[in-house]
């Protein structure tokens, strides 16, 4: 038998109530959590956004607002979490689809609409013709197939109305055009241009723009007026610019006999232009022969003439009259101009030596003059330009021979003391000197004499002459300034000494003549290595390894690197300019400088001399410069048959390396001033090859 389960004692009702009570809060504390929960929840949010997006979207495709329906569905429909449903997702593809083709729709219709407008300006404004007119048409009406806007439809209406009228105007106009072109035919024919110019006109307010007929019509009067034109200009004597407007009209006229009738007048208005033009040199010789013979250059001014006189015989010109009387005019000038130079030089002498000169001697120098004038002006009467140039010279010469005299005149009434006596005894010796070869030490003798001359009393207290006075001076800043000149060629002691070698018109050994400067510089040996150290150390130059600054002569050395180094020597270490430009000798000016006392091949002669042996100048070895006493010429340069030998530049051909001078291993026949080889660019760069350097003055460079 089984005991019955105990029965559970029995609850009281407040405990029930208490229960029910807190279950009924939990659940109602669970639901609001859920609520919240769902409420923040961000799924909801989007979908909630995404509906409102494509709402707006359909409204603006409704309104036709494209542009806002790609900026709304294009987001959404990439964002993959946009919680659009397949429903949605389907409607959005929809409307992004029509949206982009109602937009290339509305792009295409801009784009045909400004075409088709352009077209319709050109053809209204009568730039272009029918056939931009129907181009228009057919762009308005593919821009009304895709939108029919009514605006689009407006000018399409006005353009085909416009089109209409014009066609049928045009039917009835064309009669009246060729009628107005025949008459400006006609007009041309008979050479009335006015009236062809009116024809045309009419024409032109009846026919378009590109009618050939009214274009060819416009090309012939053109024509016609050029060629009226032009030879008006002929008649009038302006041959260029009668020529110009033939040559204008050649090409315009459309007849071809017209046109060939034109290249013939232009033939003869070349002609003509060409005999002016050399009437016009001709004219201008004459000029210069009148400039030259004032200038007493008669040799020059008679070239002149003759030059003139064979211009026109070329061109076929008949010579003025002008030109036998200036031949004349100058030859009898020519005949006189010997006796007038040696009055011009004895005037001058009196006047350097006026204080022993005397008065008769200068009286008579001016009545000579005067004669000379009076011959001079008869024989050159036909002549007047050249006659009263050449007399109002001699008239002049005649006063300053009168004023001398009367100068002389008051000198020799002075009385001179002694002091003033011995003053001029010591001017006059100094006015004695003779020009020579200048060196260093003859400037500083001269210029110590011409120093204590300017301290002596006479020339202090103002005895001396003005005059006198002011040839001191002269003489003075002329022997400062040569001083200056010779501390520029060698500015300190590692520079080679420089010797001046005076020039001009020269006879080479090849027998031809070369015009030389008047005086130039060049060194007495060859360029040493130690002063090359100098040049690279002040210009940061690189130097050849194991190189020293000896003594001895530089080689190895390039063209280039030479003419580097005589512009950094042709300018002081503050980089303005020395008075001295040093440069490479031209091969004739080593070839002048380095000749004996005669011209001979050699320093002592004309043959080569066996003395090598000893002195290793020729087939030796290369010693320091200046070491071989007989290699020496009469102007002091040293080195010039042995040693190394020497570049120089071709003449005429700056670029051009010629080697000049003999060298340790020279031949005995290679070796002479007159021997010569010419360089490839490159081979100057040989141990034993040289520089030799030469210098001109800047102010007769």
């Amino acid at each position: 038998v089984v005991a019955p389960a105990p029965t559970p004692p029995r609850e009281s009702f407040p405990l029930r109530l208490a229960l029910g009570l807190a279950l009924l809060l939990l659940v109602v504390v669970s639901g609001s959590t859920t609520l919240a929960v769902y409420l923040k929840s961000p799924t909801k949010g989007r979908s909630t956004n995404a509906a409102a997006a494509l709402a707006k979207a359909e409204a603006d495709a409704a309104a036709g607002h494209h542009e806002a329906v790609l900026t709304a569905l294009d987001p959404l429909l990439k964002d993959e979490d946009s919680s659009l449903d397949q429903e949605e997702r389907e409607r959005a593809l929809h409307l992004v689809e029509a949206a982009r083709r109602a937009l290339a729709d509305a792009a295409l219709v801009a784009g045909l609409v400004e075409e088709a407008d352009r077209l319709a300006e050109e053809y209204t404004q009568g730039v272009s013709g029918a056939q931009a007119a129907t181009e228009a048409l057919e762009r308005y009406e593919h821009a009304l197939s895709l939108r029919g806007d009514p605006a689009v439809r407006a000018r399409y209406e006005r353009l085909r109305a416009r089109v209409e009228g014009d066609r049928r105007a045009a039917r009835g106009d064309a009669r009246e055009g060729a009628e107005a072109i025949l008459s400006a035919s006609e007009a041309l024919l008979r050479g009335d241009l006015a009236a062809a110019e009116r024809h045309l006109l009419a024409a032109r307010e009846i026919l378009p723009g590109g009618d050939e007929r009214l274009l060819r019509i416009e090309r012939t009067l053109r024509a016609e007026r050029l060629l009226a034109q032009g030879r008006a200009a002929r008649a009038a004597g302006d041959l260029p610019a009668a020529r110009a407007a033939l040559e204008e009209a050649a090409p315009l006229h459309p007849d071809p006999r017209v046109r060939e009738r034109i290249e013939e007048e232009l033939r003869v208005l070349r002609t003509l232009e060409e005999r002016a033009r050399q009437r016009g040199t001709a004219e201008t010789r004459l000029g210069e022969a009148l400039a030259a013979a004032e200038a007493r250059e008669f040799e020059r001014a008679k070239e002149l003439v003759q030059e003139a006189a064979a211009i026109l015989k070329t061109a076929g010109v008949e010579p003025p009259p002008l030109l036998a009387k200036r031949r004349a005019a100058i030859d009898a000038a020519a005949e006189l101009g010997n006796e007038w130079a040696r009055a011009e030089a004895h005037l001058a002498e009196l006047e350097r030596h006026k204080r022993g000169a005397r008065e008769e001697e200068a009286r008579e120098l001016a009545g000579n003059f005067r004669s000379l004038g009076e011959r001079l002006a008869k024989r050159t009467a036909d002549d007047a330009l050249l006659a009263q140039a050449l007399t109002a010279q001699l008239e002049r010469a005649a006063e300053r021979a009168a004023r001398l005299a009367d100068e002389i005149a008051r000198l020799q009434k002075t009385v001179r003391s002694g002091r003033l006596e011995r003053f001029l005894r010591r001017l006059q010796r100094l006015r004695s000197w003779k020009a020579s070869v200048e060196t260093p030490a003859l400037v500083e003798e001269r210029l110590a004499d011409l120093l204590d001359l300017q301290e002596a009393s006479s020339y202090v207290s103002g005895e001396a002459s003005a005059e006198d006075r002011r040839w001191i001076d002269e003489r003075v800043a002329h022997y400062l300034a040569r001083r200056e000149v010779w501390r520029d060629l060698r500015p300190d002691p590692l520079a080679p000494v420089m010797v001046q070698v005076r020039g001009g018109r020269v006879t080479a050994f090849t027998g031809s003549e070369h015009e030389l400067p008047k005086v130039y510089y060049i060194a007495a040996t060859e360029l040493t290595r130690a002063e090359w150290r100098r040049y690279t150390r002040a210009t940061g130059t690189p130097e050849p390894p194991g190189f020293r600054p000896t003594d001895d002569p530089l080689t190895l050395v390039s063209f280039r690197d030479v003419q580097r180094y005589c512009r950094w020597r042709s300018k002081r270490p503050d980089g303005s300019p020395r008075r001295v430009r040093f440069r490479l000798p031209t091969e004739v000016e080593w070839e002048h400088a380095a000749r004996g006392p005669r011209g001979e091949r050699f320093p002592w002669g004309n043959d080569f001399e066996d003395w090598r042996r000893g002195y290793a100048a020729v087939e030796g070895r290369i010693a320091r410069v200046g070491s071989f006493a007989r290699d020496r010429n009469h102007r002091g340069l040293m080195d010039l048959v042995g040693n190394v030998s020497e570049m120089t530049t071709a003449v005429g051909s700056p670029q051009q390396i010629v080697l000049r001078g003999g060298n340790a291993s020279s031949r005995r026949t290679d070796t002479g001033a007159d021997w010569r080889k010419p360089l490839r660019p490159g081979d100057e760069v040989s141990a034993y090859v040289g520089v030799r350097l030469l210098a001109v003055e800047r102010a007769t460079d």
